[in-house]
């Protein structure tokens, strides 16, 4: 260690490193009478957090997440590094809010205790984007006959995680023959999709897309559906 201040007192500071460390004193008298040399060996560890970083791992880009350190120790303060993202409110505290937005995705936290010191860099996420990064795309054209080849209507490259999607499709005269919420579903050109085939023409599809990050597009268009 380093010895900071009091040299010559009865009361020293001292800023010691990480290791095995030893204080050696011995006191003088008015006389000039030495005593005995007193020696105190001291052991510095690294400060353990005792902790837990709680958060999501499976993220959409764009969208805000809330990470949080459980049991530090009161007082304490926290070092967050993050990559791929950014922090939009919590930096210093035990609690973070992270809008991600690219990659690598990785992130990690340091606590520092009322005495100020440092634990060890603990409990990083390694966060993995759910959406393919494929774009999202529709076809404007069906032919459902079985073939298994264009039989339907449906709005690809969406994730469930992070994607809201609300469809419906309507003829000329604005019947509503088809609506869904469901990413899954595909209109296969029957009327709620079990009733019968609607007849060869054009019919209008009417989407409200929730994309990553949270942006609604409101959207329309034609489908022509072909035997």
């Amino acid at each position: 260690g380093t010895l900071v201040s009091g040299q010559g007192t009865d009361t020293i500071s001292v800023k010691w490193s990480l290791g095995t460390g030893k204080v050696k004193v011995r006191e003088v008298s008015f006389q000039g009478c030495t005593t005995s040399e007193v020696v105190k060996t001291i052991v510095v560890s690294p400060f353990l957090s005792d902790i837990e970083l709680i958060g999501e791992s499976q993220i959409c880009e764009g969208k805000i997440y809330t990470y949080t350190f459980l049991n530090g120790t009161g007082g304490s303060t926290y070092k967050w590094e993050i990559e791929g993202g950014e922090i939009i409110s919590g930096k210093g505290s035990r609690s973070i809010k992270v809008k991600w937005s690219g990659e690598p995705i990785r992130i990690a936290v340091q606590e520092t205790n009322i005495h100020g010191c440092q634990g060890l860099l603990m409990e990083e996420i390694v966060a993995n984007y759910n959406s393919q990064d494929l774009g999202y795309f529709w076809g404007n054209v069906i032919t459902p006959n079985g073939d298994g080849i264009n039989d339907c209507f449906h709005v690809y490259g969406l994730s469930t995680e992070c994607n809201k999607l609300e469809v419906k499709i309507v003829n000329r005269w604005g019947q509503i023959l088809f609506k869904s919420i469901n990413l899954d579903d595909c209109w296969n050109g029957r009327i709620n999709n079990i009733d019968e085939l609607v007849s060869t023409g054009t019919y209008y599809y009417v989407l409200k897309l929730q994309i990553d990050g949270g942006e609604t597009i409101d959207t329309h268009g034609t489908i022509t559906v072909l035997y």
